[in-house]
């Protein structure tokens, strides 16, 4: 495959888009004469938790009382009637079969939430009794400082136990005047702050370092505290060495590797330091751009090379590979690192947040214009409902949307550890959830599977490697056992080579060995030049260097497009695809077969020739665009374009191959602005911005009638209605539309997708359409990225599907190119 895609440029036609909506509110049943009772019952417990008076030393100017609204069991509260002008939703959460919500209810407003709850219980004809806000509400109560812990319940602390605590404020001028009412709290409190602060549209997160008594003052004395959380630990990764000595290898590999000097791609690998020193990195990791949080730090732990062990990967691949063949190697992109994991006895936190944020930042300020794939291959336990965001997956969600398309994340997954690994690997991966950060949106998750299985050192030829070929990695996490599965993405986005484990004769031990391994660089200060490697780690780095590959060969595609390629190009190898087949066996429904296959392996394994060429049988055509999703009409948001695009076609070709079997593949790729607070994800509070379709013509529809069926706005009084034709697709609508990365495969015969050329890309709601604030930017003028990818495959049909697409765009150019002359 030697042929460059194709880029499509101003293809995509504005269409005015209307949608159509659609919703539903389980109500509790109460007679008028319960609601009268219960109203009373409701006002008394208010008043009963109002103060008479406030403290001197009050620090907010809006000053009021957090109370707790707590559900009837089985049934949903109206969580938008409780963030209005008198009272502000601080956090939702779902305790067995209730759902809790703290509010803040101001001092100067109290009495028109008091006066709603007399309305409901007065009932009176004629007026608005406020009904499906109360019905549903079982109890109001004044709020402890538990009911903003949004972690999970068990890890909430004893009451003398210090602890560090992610504290979440909710903004409330466009200064952040929260930040400092709340350091200011601190100092009279005697509590230890961290040193930086994670900036969200509607939030701000700090770390600090106190106690439950010293924390519960907070409730009396400042307005804007909305959630409380556990500050999260990564899971240190250290290995056992099985180091090469071998000086004549490190001269090899190099002698056959050619460097770009003058790229503008790079890898920032963050993690615990790289020693730049190494041979093999020293072409393509100057010391200028290493840089620490702190700068008392080295640049790299001699104590926990995982950092270095990361840089051999993403610049060489397996080590093994590239010292034992001889092809050339290319490295087109350079290396950054950023130390953000302590020497050994430092045990102060930070939000992970701000240490990714400073990474970014500081690398951006050292090579501003760079494409940079950041390299995050350190994890940590979760601290809530697992697949939940976190402080630390929004940040890298806001870094991301905020990188004008030039800022990629490709982040581990998360490995089992210790006495977790277990032989039944299939079954124990799935126990096992993958790890903060790797929930985030607009990351590359990555994955670990196996193609390890031959036992070639001779103290295991007895041993028997645990996974299969083409199996999971026994190591790898999977997102099977989120506890968030209904809103979150599916992760991992795919995976990549994360080595096996060995399994003695009798069953009895598991152990790792260099046969099964990766080799990379390893911290020389031991005068070892190479390591082994593994698990989800490992498997970062290998897509890390696909990302920079294929960036440094298309340096205009945006980090949408480039992310998109990859899951684009990846394939499910048979052992996956028998986890689908045993589950449907089983009994499982096949959609529920497919989720689960795409939980534990993601789209499969990344192919970076498919990712980055094109062949006479294998087309891909990428759409890179930007589009308005809200217009301001009647002082709310509604939707506004819709995108056409009309590609260009082999229908002659198609029509050649008749009957013959083909492939058709649709990626979009977008990013999206995070809204991280835990109140219920659900309508207004949805954690996406705003979400996108690709929808493509039905084999019997013409453009008008296409146009109309998806788009309410433009239907004219012949229409007759219409449904997408979901036959042939892989996944379908459902299983592909979740999070910010849809892909899905057509698979049918030539001659029916020969005048299919045509696919639309339609808005759907998120937080900017339902939740407005005077603190926030106008959302009705955003424009917002999304890349396209269409690949048409014919096998090894003997047909040019490549060439006259080709000369269909050059001439579309050349036309375009006269008529600005």
């Amino acid at each position: 495959m030697d042929l460059e895609q194709i880029l499509l440029e101003n293809i995509a036609k504005n269409i005015n888009y209307t949608g159509s909506g659609r919703g539903n509110f389980q109500q509790f049943s109460r007679t008028k004469s319960q609601r009268k009772s219960h109203g009373h019952a409701l006002v008394g417990a208010i008043q009963e938790s109002l103060p008479d008076t406030r403290a001197d030393d009050y620090l907010s100017e809006d000053p009021g009382t957090y109370l707790e609204i707590i559900s009837e069991e089985g049934f949903p509260l109206a969580i938008e009637s409780l963030d209005t002008k008198e009272c502000k939703l601080c956090n939702v959460r779902i305790e067995g079969d209730r759902e809790y919500a703290t509010i803040f209810l101001l001092d100067d407003r109290r009495q028109v939430f008091i006066n709603k709850v007399e309305r409901y219980r007065q009932q009176a004809d004629g007026t608005r009794t406020h009904s499906k806000l109360f019905d549903n509400i079982a109890e109001i109560r004044l709020a402890s400082l538990r009911d903003f812990w949004t972690s999970h319940p068990e890890d909430f602390p004893d009451e003398n136990q210090t602890i560090w605590w992610e504290v979440w404020l909710r903004r409330r001028s466009f200064q952040r005047v929260e930040v400092q009412e709340f350091l200011s709290f601190c100092e009279s409190n005697r509590i230890q702050t961290g040193a930086g602060t994670l900036e969200f549209e509607l939030q701000t997160v700090l770390a600090v370092r106190a106690n439950i008594t010293q924390l519960r003052a907070s409730l009396t004395l400042i307005s804007c505290l909305v959630e409380l959380r556990k500050v999260t630990e990564t899971g240190h990764f250290f290995l056992a060495q099985s180091p090469i000595d071998q000086r004549e290898w490190v001269d090899h590999i190099l002698e056959k590797t050619s460097f770009d000097d003058n790229t503008s791609t790079s890898v920032l690998i963050v993690d615990g330091g790289v020693n730049y020193n190494h041979p093999l990195l020293t072409p393509v990791l100057a010391d200028k751009n290493c840089s620490v949080w702190d700068m008392d730090w080295p640049k790299h732990d001699r104590l926990n090379d995982h950092g270095t062990r990361q840089a051999g990967i993403t610049t060489y691949g397996d080590i093994s590979a590239a010292a034992t063949t001889n092809e050339d190697i290319v490295v087109n992109f350079c290396l950054e690192s950023c130390r953000i994991l302590p020497p050994a006895g430092i045990h102060d936190r930070e939000l992970f947040g701000s240490l990714t944020y400073f990474s970014v930042t500081n690398a951006e300020q050292i090579n501003p214009n760079f494409n940079r794939v950041i390299s995050l291959a350190v994890t940590a336990d979760h601290d809530g409902i697992t697949g939940q965001p976190t402080s630390w997956s929004a940040e890298i969600d806001q870094l991301t949307y905020d990188g004008d398309g030039r800022r990629l994340f490709v982040i581990s997954g998360g490995n089992i550890r210790g006495a977790d690994v277990s032989q039944d690997y299939q079954e124990n991966t799935s126990r096992f959830g993958i790890e903060d950060p790797g929930q985030s949106w607009n990351a590359l998750t990555v994955g670990a599977y196996t193609e390890k299985v031959d036992v070639a050192e001779h103290q295991y030829r007895n041993w028997q490697a645990m996974a299969i070929s083409g199996d999971i990695c026994p190591t790898s996490r999977t997102s099977v056992g989120w506890g968030w599965r209904s809103e979150a993405p599916i992760k991992p986005d795919i995976v990549e080579e994360g080595g096996n484990l060995l399994v003695s004769p009798d069953a009895q031990d598991i152990t790792n060995a260099d046969c099964v391994s990766l080799v990379t660089t390893s911290d020389i200060s031991n005068r070892n030049l190479f390591t082994d490697h593994r698990e989800t780690s490992a498997a970062t780095a290998l897509t890390s260097r696909i990302a920079a590959n294929l960036w440094a060969k298309y340096p205009d595609y945006w980090a949408e497009t480039v992310r998109g390629l990859i899951v684009h190009s990846a394939h499910w190898t048979d052992s996956m695809l028998e986890h689908r087949d045993r589950a449907a066996a089983s009994g499982l429904r096949m959609k529920e077969s497919k989720e689960l296959m795409l939980r534990m392996f993601g789209h499969g394994v990344p192919d970076y020739e498919k990712a980055s060429s094109c062949s006479h049988q294998y087309l891909t055509l990428v759409v890179q665009d930007t589009i308005k999703p809200y217009k301001l009409k009647d002082g709310a948001l509604s939707f506004d374009e819709m995108h056409l695009v009309d590609l260009p076609w082999p229908s002659d070709e198609l029509l050649a191959l008749g009957n013959a079997p083909v492939k058709l593949r649709v990626t979009l790729s977008y990013f999206v602005e995070p809204n991280p607070g835990r109140r219920s994800y659900s309508q207004r509070y949805r954690y996406q911005s705003y979400g996108f379709r690709f929808k493509l013509i039905n084999q019997n529809e013409d453009r008008d009638q296409f146009v109309q069926r998806l788009n309410v706005g433009v239907r004219d009084e012949e229409f007759e209605g219409g449904q997408a034709d979901g036959r042939g697709w892989i996944l379908g609508d459902q299983l592909r539309t979740r999070g910010t990365i849809h892909q899905d495969t057509w698979e049918g015969g030539a001659s029916e997708l020969a005048l299919r050329n045509s696919l639309a890309v339609v808005p759907v709601a998120g937080w900017w359409k339902q939740r407005q604030s005077a603190l926030m930017s106008a959302k009705n003028e955003e424009r917002v990225s999304y890349a396209l990818i269409v690949s048409l495959d014919v096998g090894e049909a003997e047909a040019d599907i490549y060439t006259p697409v080709e000369t269909a765009v050059d001439a579309a150019n050349a036309v375009a190119i006269d008529s600005r002359v």
